[in-house]
């Protein structure tokens, strides 16, 4: 059985590049207009002195930073770990689906938390697949949560953000007896985790169903993603992106996380890492990214050229690498606004 379901997710994720590939080509011949990638060193400033479409990047990532470079060598003892903590329970679903991980320094105490999405194209993927998140990130004084959520079949992206709304509030309301600080909460997803974070922040329906207010978000790492504009990824892929979005047009513009941007909204700031060599997802960043600059939303795409879909995520945390840097110096510039 573990055989079958690791070649099905090995076909999968092959299916996923060829996929993308073949939107790649078609967003090319229909794009109405240009995107504009600007190749500049990281700077924190005001969106309005980027470019017309507000959409900021660094150079293709170098990870030739030394191992022990401050910004991303882990500096603690191991961590404390609450495994399989249940943040919902829901007759017939297996507890494990609606559960997740804690993993906080020891003695700590109003730490920054850190919520982390685990991806897997909606259907497969676990929490425990945290890389070296958890070591870099405790190591540097945070809490780190690892969640859990419901997979296709059975449940459907909505269903999913929905998931993980629910565990945000849990989070929210119980972190500080972990050692967390609940008003410095930041999401982090990758793949599909990154299209269901990028969903939360952005409908604020999933979180004021579970009763909290949006705002709690402080900011959101998204780690590449091409679905963020769902109806318009429909228009070149719908033979492969129909299993997991439906054929519902309604369903695919409530699953886009652009259709939910609008001014006015507290948005958090986004930070959209792009893997080399997949134009669709950069497209689909671009125009994210941009739909977020229009709104007054501040958003940074970040392009690692030198990461494939894979190591973008895996390397995250790990030292010496140029992607984590970058990450945190947004993290922090948002925590610490510079003067």
């Amino acid at each position: 059985m573990i055989e079958n379901r690791t070649v099905c997710a090995v076909v999968l994720i092959v299916c996923v590049a060829a996929a993308d590939r073949h939107a790649a080509a078609q967003t090319a011949r229909q794009s109405a207009r240009p995107v504009r990638w600007l190749h500049r060193h990281w700077e924190t400033c005001s969106l309005r002195e980027s470019s017309p479409e507000g959409i900021r990047q660094v150079r293709p990532i170098d990870t030739g930073l030394a191992a022990s470079d401050p910004r991303v060598a882990p500096v603690a003892a191991e961590p404390v770990i609450f495994p399989d903590v249940r943040y919902a329970k829901l007759d017939g679903v297996e507890p494990n689906l609606l559960s997740l991980d804690v993993h906080a320094p020891r003695d700590a105490r109003g730490c920054p938390v850190l919520v982390y999405v685990h991806g897997g194209a909606w259907s497969f993927g676990d929490k425990r697949a945290t890389g070296h998140k958890v070591p870099y990130f405790t190591g540097r004084g945070w809490v780190l949560v690892s969640l859990n959520y419901r997979l296709l079949p059975a449940a459907d992206p909505l269903v999913q953000a929905q998931d993980v709304a629910d565990a945000l509030t849990w989070v929210h309301d119980r972190i500080e007896r972990y050692g967390g600080d609940p008003n410095e909460l930041f999401l982090m997803g990758h793949s599909a985790g990154a299209h269901l974070v990028s969903l939360v922040a952005t409908d604020f329906g999933w979180l004021e169903r579970s009763g909290k207010n949006p705002s709690i978000i402080r900011g959101v790492v998204q780690l590449d993603t091409a679905a963020l504009d769902i109806v318009r990824l429909m228009e070149t892929s719908a033979d492969f992106y129909t299993r997991f979005f439906g054929d519902d047009h309604r369903q695919w513009r409530q699953a886009s996380p652009v259709s939910h941007v609008a001014a006015g909204k507290p948005i958090p700031p986004f930070l959209l890492a792009v893997a080399g060599g997949h134009q669709a997802t950069r497209l689909q960043v671009a125009g994210f990214a941009a739909a977020l600059q229009q709104a007054g939303v501040r958003a940074e795409i970040l392009e690692a050229a030198d990461k494939t879909h894979t190591t973008l995520n895996r390397d995250l945390g790990l030292a010496g690498d140029a992607v984590t840097a970058e990450v945190m110096e947004f993290i922090d510039s948002i925590r610490t606004p510079r003067r």
